[in-house]
């Protein structure tokens, strides 16, 4: 009744365009919808958005039933700066359920050490030397519960001895020289490299050996010709330097997390 109404009253423009509400709960397949049909956002079951600019307006659909609403992730370069961070960290993060086991064996040579009575040494370079001198400090101070300290040594916090080498020998020997002077049979070495490329820290892993230490490597990328030289790595994949720096932080807090468990208090 409502169509013949509107062909009587209606220009044959008007009639060929016209086309009826759709009814609530009848999904639209054409998103647009001539203008002249509508006078409030109460036309329609859904609701109509209206635009003075143009002959035609776009439905605001409810989110259950929107056919056309795009998701954030398939549109990146919609994404700020901050946004893409968060989801290339997520990826990531998600990505280190596969630690499980080397996390474990980690945590167990860690336990070995300290337990017998020797110490970590830990080194790294750059952003990497934060990070060995913040695990240490686990160790040293605590992680979390109330405990007594045990002995772990960052090999980057003392800058008279690194200049010292740098100038009389080559920085490629900063941490292999402390490992020779500090280093008995029994501790632990833990190294530090998102490259895999530090000639100072492939040093340190071989003097290790070479003393009959341990050692554990946080790695990125592809391991670089530092891989298989330690005890055990741990590789985080990927091309940036700041997720493989975050995602071997979350590795060692869990390490730390594992240890502190069962360390004597």
């Amino acid at each position: 009744m409502e169509h013949q109404a509107h062909n009587a009253r209606a220009s044959p423009w008007q009639r060929a365009s016209y086309r009826p509400p759709p009814r609530p709960g009848q999904a639209l397949l054409d998103p647009w919808v001539p203008l002249k049909r509508l006078r409030t956002s109460q036309d329609s079951a859904f609701g109509l958005r209206t635009s003075a600019l143009t002959k035609f307006a776009l439905p605001t659909l409810p989110a259950a039933i929107c056919l056309f609403k795009p998701r954030a992730s398939a549109y990146p370069f919609r994404m700020t700066l901050l946004q893409r961070t968060i989801e290339e960290s997520i990826t990531v993060t998600r990505d280190l359920a596969a630690f499980e086991v080397p996390v474990k064996r980690a945590a167990k040579l860690v336990l070995q050490c300290l337990t017998s009575g020797h110490k970590l040494l830990v080194c790294g370079n750059g952003g990497s030397a934060s990070d060995a001198t913040h695990m240490a400090t686990e160790f040293l101070c605590r992680y979390r519960d109330e405990r007594r300290p045990y002995p772990a040594i960052s090999l980057t916090a003392n800058g008279e001895y690194l200049t010292a080498v740098c100038n009389d020998y080559h920085a490629d020997e900063i941490f292999a020289r402390q490992i020779w002077g500090l280093g008995e049979r029994g501790d632990l070495l833990i190294a530090f490299t998102s490259s895999g490329k530090s000639r100072n820290v492939l040093r340190a892993l071989e003097e290790a050996k070479r003393k009959k230490l341990k050692s554990i490597c946080f790695l990125g990328r592809d391991g670089g010709f530092t891989k298989g030289v330690a005890t055990l790595d741990l590789i985080v994949p990927g091309s940036s330097t700041a997720r493989i720096q975050e995602a071997q932080k979350l590795l060692f807090h869990v390490l730390c997390e594992i240890v502190d468990l069962k360390l004597p208090k």
